[in-house]
């Protein structure tokens, strides 16, 4: 039990180490013990037979085993041991395959021999039989794998480490080296999306019958006995404790250790594979360069290079390597091992491999699982953009010996009759070109992919082949059009909507998928549009909507579902408007480097023109787990939400560049929402109408959901209109709101309407109430507390509270204790003195028991103030409300607005502290009074019945006059 308890503290791959060092079992069993569900459940569907199935499972553990001891740690032990499975029950399968042709041609033979015929399908013979609850059951099966090896690698794993092999969060969270909590959202939302694509198959199940399904249909065990006899014959192989040589023959059949063996020469020929690989690359290139030499500079070599190394090099293979040899299998050619996987992978599934692909978005290399497009000899041309796959005529026999996988779609409507031929030769001084004419294909760092010759055109192959990477666009000065309508489908490997020209692509219904990238205007000068008015189209990696030209993405229905980024205005000028449907992607970047615009939902007057002025019934949703609006530094980028719903994790406006969002109405769903991030960034949120709602369940648990004002950047938040409400709210309890977080940055929140966070309010910048000429408050009520981080200084501070407009300004009640305490309103309780701006220190005196007091601040313009003395200019007043605490008086000590004093030319030397009691304005003028005009600072006694209290100074003109009056006095003569 002890040693149980240890080994799950323990990560997988640490295990498999502590039985390389040291030869014990129990970590190699404890392995065994957490995949063999899975292992066993991969041969399972693949060979689908259980003896295959146990005998496959348990060389697969050899193979890792061996592995373990003698090769390369291998990091993510649950993908190589889900890889090495398929691909061995694969092999079994097709081996079985291939004896069970021979035994039927021998029985044919046998059956001719003879004279005996077939019978018919009455139940004998050749007959076949309905499909069973079992058939059924599988075909489930097989359903629900394919479409998770279709997920993004972050959830794939996730499910198939939890449903495969058993593993709780926390043995997951060390396998991956992600936290627990991030672990389990990503098991939630792997089966949401899960779920999603299984209905889009007409398969509609609810989330919790998924979760029994899942574990029904793919969990299958491994049982105890084959898991002992595995780890003894470990033991025994590798020389560890528990078996010898005999020990091994009692428990494994041969078959296994032939299956073993086969694994064991199929890694070693991978590393060949690989040597092979460049051996043939770079003697092809030298034998194209020698053949390109020879045919523009003749010269007179004294050595040949031989044209057909590639055979040489093939044929040179076959001469040592061996076939692979499984039991009953037929040897395999060194043809079929060098072109991999055969026509007959019908249940190949996607692995999540370490494959190292440039992401163009950050910089940066990450791990997926898609690849760059890769080239295809003779490229196939089509004029009738309404279907990429139909076959075209030959292209003109100038370009036959061009070879890419790229196929070009062009010539559409506009398109003039010399260019009749989709994908002519661009005119002269086209950039961006191979030698023959066609466009370049470009990996997504943007680099372009050399194009090699080959021989005469051919089609491209319809079945089973890999979908084309197809461009449109590829010259400047024609338009390609390209529809897909209801009820068609299309498949692409990537999809260019214009290369260096124009091109528009239409989907009104039907699916499109598109296994990497969406780019729309991929290179400067160029223009792209897509509209998707119905339908599903899906991207397995990001969609580009402005690389470096100008790409518009207009969405008025359907769904769009991206598994990468959705990027709009990457380098160029990119703008997606979604005016109904559903949208679905990882992250949105609006404006990376360039400019770029999002829009969600039809504006008032878009409505009134569109719909007559009714009500709008356009409720699209869009779904990120993060948004990001102006990346870089000198990227422009806005966000419009106008109706339905925007949902996301981390949203970031101006994270180095200056964003914007504006909201007219709709619902605003984030974890964390950040205002200028980074130095030198400006991030600004207009909130006129609509709901910003806090959730800190939304997107992963990364971090404290809240609002930030400015961090180290400026940021900006504006709420309400004159005649408009907007409403802040919070999904949990504890959402904090912070104006500028980092001393760097500045922050500003201004505006009305109710702030409905019940966390701390932060407030080292500008809080102003606005009420647009209405007395309309900025409502705090509901936060916990209110304090500040960073000081304002007292020489020129400008960061505290304000009331303009007809605003006041709501912060939570204080609670009173009884006896003589002191009190804070809108500063931290912690200091002695208030700093910011209009804040106010109070000490309330013998308080007979519990209670409330409710202080505001009050804009100068508001009419419920009571009529202020004349001869005064006042730049303070608050409100204040005892409710029906009894106590017997309160010292106040306010830090008033000196910069609002100066703009007003008033003397801080003569400023006035007033209390409003029983219906009248005094001054507190008593021993109690003091004015601290370095601390810019008044204070003095107020009474038990105040209800206003307030600051001023004379006006100018009554402090001319009561200068000169005191002048004319000393000048009075002395009788």
């Amino acid at each position: 039990m002890v040693e149980a308890r240890l080994f799950a503290s323990k990560s997988a791959p640490e295990l498999l180490e502590e039985f390389r060092a040291t030869g014990a079992q129990a970590p190699f069993e404890e392995v065994v013990r957490r995949y063999a569900g899975m292992v066993y459940s991969v041969c399972l569907r693949v060979t689908r037979n259980n003896h295959d199935a146990e005998d496959a499972t348990q060389a697969v553990f050899l193979a890792l085993a061996v592995q373990g001891k003698t090769a390369k740690p291998i990091r993510y032990i649950g993908p190589w041991l889900q890889q090495v499975a398929h691909r061995l029950s694969l092999d079994i399968r097709r081996s079985k395959k291939r004896q069970k042709a021979r035994e039927e041609k021998v029985g044919q033979i046998m059956r001719s021999t003879h004279g005996i015929q077939g019978t018919n399908g009455n139940g004998h013979g050749n007959g076949k039989h309905a499909p069973d609850a079992a058939y059924e059951q599988d075909e489930l099966k097989r359903l629900i794998n394919d479409e998770i090896n279709q997920l993004p690698s972050k959830y794939r794993l996730p499910l198939i480490l939890h449903y495969f092999g058993g593993l709780t969060r926390d043995e997951m969270a060390k396998e991956l080296n992600v936290r627990p909590n991030t672990l389990g959202v990503r098991v939630y939302r792997g089966r949401e999306l899960l779920g999603k694509r299984l209905a889009a198959r007409g398969l509609s199940i609810h989330s919790g019958a998924l979760s029994l399904m899942l574990a029904g249909s793919i969990s299958l065990r491994f049982n105890e006995s084959l898991i002992t006899s595995t780890c003894t014959a470990v033991a025994a192989t590798t020389g560890g404790v528990g078996g010898g040589p005999e020990v091994i023959a009692g428990v494994f059949a041969n078959q296994v250790f032939g299956i073993t063996r086969a694994i064991a020469r199929g890694m070693t020929l991978a590393k060949i594979k690989v040597v092979a690989g460049l051996a043939i690359a770079i003697g092809t290139a030298v034998a194209g360069g020698a053949e390109a030499i020879s045919r523009v500079v003749p010269l007179d070599l004294r050595f040949s290079l031989p044209l057909d190394l590639a055979s040489r090099l093939r044929d040179t293979l076959r001469s040592f390597i061996r076939p692979l040899q499984f039991s009953s299998a037929q040897p395999k050619s060194a043809d079929e091992l060098l072109a991999g996987v055969g026509a007959d992978d019908d249940s190949a599934v996607q692995y999540a491999g370490n494959w190292q692909v440039y992401d163009p978005l950050a910089g940066r290399h990450f791990l997926e699982n898609g690849l760059q497009p890769t080239m295809l000899s003779a490229p196939e041309r089509t004029t009738d953009t309404a279907d990429v796959a139909s076959s075209a005529a030959p292209v003109a026999s100038s370009l036959t010996q061009a070879a890419e996988r790229t196929t070009v779609l062009e010539s559409s409507s506009i398109t003039s009759a010399g260019h009749a031929v989709a994908g002519s030769a661009a005119p002269a001084g086209a950039s961006r070109t191979s030698g023959s004419g066609l466009p370049q294909v470009y990996s997504l760092s943007g680099a372009g992919i050399e194009q090699r010759r080959a021989g005469p055109a051919r089609p491209l192959p319809q079945a089973n082949a890999a979908p084309p990477a197809v461009v449109l666009g590829a010259n400047p000065g024609v338009r390609d059009t390209h529809v897909v309508r209801a009820g068609e489908s299309r498949h692409f490997s990537s999809l260019t909507v214009g290369e260096i020209g124009s091109a528009t692509f239409r989907q009104t219904g039907g699916s499109t998928r598109i296994d990497n990238d969406l780019t729309v205007a991929r290179h400067r000068g160029s223009t792209g549009e897509v509209e998707l008015s119905g339908g599903t189209m899906s991207t397995g990696g990001n969609q580009l909507i402005g690389l470096q030209g100008a790409g518009r993405f207009t969405q008025s229905g359907g769904a769009n579902v991206i598994t990468g980024a959705l990027v709009v205005g990457h380098d160029g000028v990119g703008y997606y408007q979604i005016r109904g449907g559903e949208l679905t992607a990882d992250t949105m970047k609006v404006a990376f480097t360039g400019e770029g615009h999002f829009t969600q939902g039809l504006n008032r007057a878009e409505i009134a023109t569109t719909i007559g002025g009714s009500t709008a019934v356009f409720d699209p949703v869009s779904r990120f787990n993060t948004v990001t609006v102006a990346d870089k530094q000198g990227s422009h980028g806005s966000i419009t939400l106008n109706s339905g719903d925007l949902i996301s994790g981390n949203q970031t406006i101006g994270r180095a560049g200056d964003g914007s969002v504006v909201q007219e109405g709709g619902t605003n769903i984030a974890q964390r929402l950040w205002l200028g991030s980074a130095r030198q960034s400006f991030g600004s949120y207009v909130l006129n109408d609509g709901v910003l709602m806090l959730d800190p369940n939304a997107g992963q648990i990364d971090g404290d959901a809240g609002i930030t004002i400015g961090g180290a950047g400026s940021g900006s938040f504006r709420m309400g209109a004159a005649n408009r409400a907007a409403r802040i709210v919070e999904a949990r309890g504890g959402t904090d709101l912070a104006v500028r977080a980092k001393a760097s940055g500045t922050g500003v929140f201004q505006g009305w309407g109710s702030v409905g966070l019940t966390g701390i309010v932060v407030n080292n910048g500008r809080i102003i109430a606005d009420g647009y000429g209405n007395a309309q408050a900025l409502d705090f009520s509901t936060a916990a507390g209110v304090t500040n981080t960073i000081e304002n200084a007292t020489f020129g501070g400008t960061n505290g509270w304000f009331a303009t407009g007809g605003g006041s300004i709501v912060l939570p009640g204080i609670d009173i204790a009884s006896g003589s305490n002191a009190y804070s309103w809108g500063e931290d309780p912690n200091d002695a003195l208030p700093d910011l701006v209009n804040s106010v220190r109070l000490y309330v005196r013998d308080a007979a028991g519990a209670g409330e007091i409710d202080i505001a601040l009050l804009a100068l313009d508001r009419s419920d103030i009571p009529a202020l003395p004349a001869g005064h200019s006042f730049i303070g007043v608050w409100s204040f409300d005892a409710h029906d605490l009894e106590f017997s008086g309160v010292d106040l000590a306010v830090r008033y607005d000196d910069a609002l004093a100066q703009e007003k030319g008033l003397s801080e030397s003569v400023l006035k502290l007033w209390k409003y009691e029983n219906g009248i304005w005094s001054r507190i003028n008593d021993d109690s009074f003091r004015r601290y005009a370095a601390l810019n600072i008044v204070s003095g006694y107020a009474g038990s019945d105040l209800t206003h209290f307030a600051v001023s100074a004379p006006e100018p003109t009554c402090i001319g006059a009561l200068a000169l009056g005191g002048w004319m006095l000393m000048r009075r003569r002395k009788r």
